[in-house]
C-alpha cells in the first residue's frame, strides 16, 4: 500500500503541471482517478470541484473493515488530491474519446419497434471540430432510424473499460447524412476514418454513406465511482 501511495503522489504531481493545448488534439492522457477508486472506494466523499458531482453513494454495512494504517494512507491521498490541480472535465471527455478504440453504442429511435430505442455498435471518428461521424450501410436498421428521426446518442467507453470504475462518455445530438455532392468534405472524412480504422475497406462500397452528428446538444461524463457530471457543447468545443 505504501508503494501505491508513493506512485499515486508521483502521478498527481505530474498532472499538476499539465497544460492542455488550445487546439483539439489533447495529449493521450491516462486517467488514473478511476483506477484508484477501486482501491479507495470504502466511502464516498464530496469533491470541491464544481464540475464533478458526487453520486452520494453510501457504503453498506457489509463493507470490509479498513485498518488504521490503510485509513492513514487514504487520508493522506485525499489530502494530496484536494490540493492538486484538476483537469477540466471537458479535457477528460475529449481525452477519453481520443484514446478510445472509436467504437461505441449508437442509440436511435427505432423504426421497426415504434416508440422504443434500440442500440447498435458502430465505428466512428471525429471531424476537425470534434463531432463524431460514421459510415452507415443502407441495410442497417440504425441508418433507417436516423433517416426518420435524427435524434440519437453515442456512448463511448474508455479504452481499458472493464466495469463501473472506468470512464465513459455519452454524446447526445442530431445525426444526419453528409451531402455526397460535397466531395471535399467526404474526402476529408474518408481519410480520417481510414487513419483510425485501417481495415475499413468496405467504406467505399456503393451502399455506404457518411453520417455526422452535426449538432451536439449535451455531453454526459462518468469518470468512475463518485465522479460524474455533464458539460455543455460550448465547453466541449
Amino acid at each position: 500500500m505504501t508503494m501505491l501511495f508513493v506512485l499515486s503522489c508521483s502521478l498527481l504531481m505530474t498532472i499538476r503541471h499539465f497544460k492542455p493545448a488550445s487546439s483539439f488534439q489533447f495529449p493521450r492522457l491516462t486517467t488514473f482517478s478511476s483506477k484508484l477508486s477501486r482501491t479507495f472506494s470504502i466511502s464516498s466523499t464530496k469533491s470541491d470541484d464544481s464540475e464533478k458531482s458526487s453520486t452520494g453513494h453510501q457504503s453498506p454495512g457489509s463493507a470490509p473493515a479498513v485498518s488504521p494504517e490503510d485509513e492513514l494512507i487514504i487520508a493522506k491521498f485525499r489530502e494530496n488530491q484536494s490540493k492538486a490541480a484538476k483537469l477540466p472535465m471537458a479535457v477528460e471527455v475529449r481525452s477519453l474519446i481520443d484514446q478510445s478504440i472509436c467504437y461505441g453504442t449508437l442509440a436511435t429511435n427505432s423504426v421497426q419497434f415504434e416508440g422504443y430505442p434500440t442500440g447498435s455498435i458502430v465505428g466512428f471518428e471525429l471531424n476537425d471540430e470534434g463531432n463524431p461521424f460514421f459510415v452507415f450501410s443502407t441495410m442497417s436498421a440504425h441508418t433507417r432510424d436516423v433517416q426518420k428521426d435524427v435524434k440519437a446518442s453515442l456512448t463511448i467507453l474508455a479504452k481499458d473499460f472493464k466495469g463501473a470504475a472506468e470512464g465513459r462518455v455519452v454524446l447526445i445530438g442530431d445525426v444526419q447524412k453528409v451531402d455526397p455532392a460535397n466531395t471535399e468534405v467526404i474526402a476529408n472524412l474518408r481519410a480520417k476514418y481510414l487513419a483510425r480504422h485501417k481495415d475499413a475497406y468496405w467504406i467505399d462500397f456503393g451502399d455506404f454513406s457518411y453520417y455526422l452528428m452535426h449538432k451536439i446538444v449535451g455531453i454526459r461524463f462518468v469518470g468512475g465511482f463518485a465522479m460524474a457530471g455533464s458539460i455543455s457543447p460550448e465547453e466541449y468545443y
